[in-house]
């Protein structure tokens, strides 16, 4: 078995942004096998916040027998995480499949378990058998979590169509939850000729402002909570505003796109 301990010291881009979260891209993508522990790091303090495994499975399930392979995440010691999660028809508990701009969960609302499910693939009796959220996804998928209460993240992991190899992609994280963490919040913005570069959105004075180093090709859209697109803006530009004067009292997402990648940030407007 090979494990990994994942510090900050390896390849990546870290970069901090004004609502306060610190994204870390790991660069090259991480691959871990079945029979392999990936132990995260995730705020740079030489401490394991959470370990992500691989194992083949040959056990029973529901009075049948299970032959599978399975990638979970959990703390493999006493004091452990809290995953956003499920528990599905067997008592397992099975991680969500959080998109770009999902709000991660509030600590209510986690599971402390040592052992949370991101895929599995096999054979449950005679039939085929598959569980998980995070199976032959496009990579944008996330894991929200939790830890010691202080550290909020998330983690955007892929695992192929045969549950053989998971790869990690990037991370980001926050020691506090005023307003929420969404899902890749903190990641770099991708320009027009695919360098990443930095880029802020910003919720001030009754404006939402996107700005970035670099000339940037993109929409800036905001959304109400029930997903529905209050107003969109083309970008083509380092800067664009949207006022919000006129907006009703509440909780809106603004998010910035383009084939690349994307920003999210939520506000409120009251």
């Amino acid at each position: 078995m090979k494990n990994i301990l994942f510090l900050l010291i390896f390849g990546f881009i870290s970069s901090q942004v004004s609502s306060q979260v610190i994204y870390t891209d790991i660069s090259p993508d991480t691959v871990i096998y079945i029979g392999d522990t990936l132990d995260l790091d995730i705020n740079g303090d030489s401490a394991i916040d959470f370990s992500i495994w691989g194992v083949a499975v040959n056990d029973s399930l529901g009075g049948q027998a299970l032959v599978s392979n399975k990638f979970s995440i959990g703390y493999l010691g006493s004091n452990r995480g809290e995953i956003a999660a499920q528990t599905d028809s067997y008592g397992s508990k099975v991680a969500d499949g959080l998109v770009n701009g999902d709000t991660i969960p509030q600590p209510s609302m986690l599971i402390g378990w040592p052992e949370v499910i991101l895929g599995e693939l096999g054979t449950l009796g005679s039939s085929p058998f598959q569980r998980g959220n995070f199976i032959n996804v496009s990579g944008n998928t996330y894991i929200g979590a939790l830890r010691y209460f202080t550290l909020y993240c998330w983690i955007r992991v892929c695992i192929n169509p045969t549950c053989t190899s998971l790869t990690l992609k990037d991370w980001g994280y926050e020691s506090s939850y005023p307003d929420g963490l969404l899902a890749g919040e903190g990641m770099p913005t991708v320009g027009i000729n695919g360098e990443v570069f930095n880029s802020n959105l910003v919720y001030a004075d009754e404006t939402i402002s996107f700005s970035s180093d670099k000339l940037i090709l993109g929409t800036l859209n905001i959304y109400d909570l029930n997903g529905k697109v209050v107003m969109s803006v083309n970008v083509n530009s380092q800067q664009e505003s949207i006022q919000t004067d006129n907006f009703k009292s509440g909780v809106y997402v603004a998010s910035f796109a383009n084939d690349k990648g994307s920003k999210s940030l939520k506000f409120v407007v009251k």
